[in-house]
């Protein structure tokens, strides 16, 4: 069997893209590589909740007294 491509080109017994395999990826994603935006405003709320906590001005008294 041949197989004519543009002019006068020929190939006999080709076969093309044989044995290729195709691999998809099917990862889910965390909502954290979704909205990383979203992700960051999360964080620093937290971030700002725990710094409001009241055992930091003892944290801040002890570090103020080693100096």
């Amino acid at each position: 069997m041949g197989l004519k491509i543009g002019n006068k080109n020929k190939f006999y017994n080709s076969t093309i893209a044989g044995g290729s395999v195709v691999i998809l990826k099917n990862e889910s994603t965390s909502f954290f590589h979704k909205h990383p935006i979203l992700s960051a405003i999360i964080a620093g709320v937290i971030a700002g909740v725990i710094l409001l906590l009241s055992f930091w001005d003892d944290v801040v008294l002890f570090i103020e007294n080693l100096f």
